[in-house]
């Protein structure tokens, strides 16, 4: 039912794929991007690791069980990773003015990794990713509902996550990207139902949990 609202009062498409235009500020993650991609590699150098994404968040496991989706995140429901925003401040500081950010981390997925077909639980959000290191095979995909796109490195892809979908690396290098959750902009009253639901999923168990794994991490950065 409510998704149903969601799909009458979005501002913003409501298809799998959503063209990132239609957002103002992907572009200034595209015309950045090498930036980007430099501070995320030296991240993944100087980090101890990249943390399993069910290290983070346990209810990830099953799609996370190959062991190869790992993530470093920035930012989720109100928290940074002070070690990492620290090592990535031009990429924080263009993720910290994006309109209704909850969730930044750079995903990484693994040669020949795969994780496998799901649906994200709220149509309340709109997921984007950045191609940062991309291998150039047809065997890096992301598939939304019935179709496959490939990411490309600076190039945005925006979809709605509600829908199945499925990310394949089956190449044999890892690919990078930054991952990226906002709100999705709703007019009248359920834009205001919305700002109650996600500040719900803020305090949840489910974000506490991960908050509190994200945080036992950074203290092993040691700043």
């Amino acid at each position: 039912m409510l998704d149903k609202r969601i799909e009458r009062h979005s501002l913003v498409p409501t298809s799998p794929f959503i063209d990132p235009s239609v957002f103002e500020w992907p572009v200034l993650l595209e015309r950045n991007w090498a930036t980007i991609r430099t501070e995320a590699e030296s991240l993944m150098r100087t980090a101890t690791d990249v943390p399993r994404m069910d290290s983070i968040s346990p209810q990830q496991q099953r799609l996370s069980q190959s062991g190869g989706w790992g993530a470093l995140f920035l930012y989720a429901y109100g928290a940074k990773s002070v070690p990492n925003c620290r090592r990535c401040p031009v990429t924080f500081a263009l993720i910290e003015s994006i309109p209704g950010l909850n969730l930044a981390a750079f995903s990484v997925l693994a040669a020949g990794a795969r994780i496998p077909p799901h649906e994200g639980p709220y149509r309340g959000f709109v997921r984007y990713h950045l191609g940062l290191v991309v291998p150039k095979s047809t065997n890096c995909y992301l598939r939304v509902g019935e179709e496959c796109r490939f990411w490309g490195q600076g190039a945005s892809l925006m979809f709605d996550d509600t829908f199945q979908h499925e990310a394949c690396n089956e190449s044999v290098e890892p690919r990078v990207i930054l991952m990226i959750d906002v709100t999705r902009p709703m007019r009248g009253y359920v834009r205001w139902v919305d700002r109650v639901i996600v500040g719900a999923i803020g305090i949840s168990p489910y974000v506490r949990n991960a908050k509190a794994n994200q945080l036992a991490w950074d203290l092993r950065q040691g700043n």
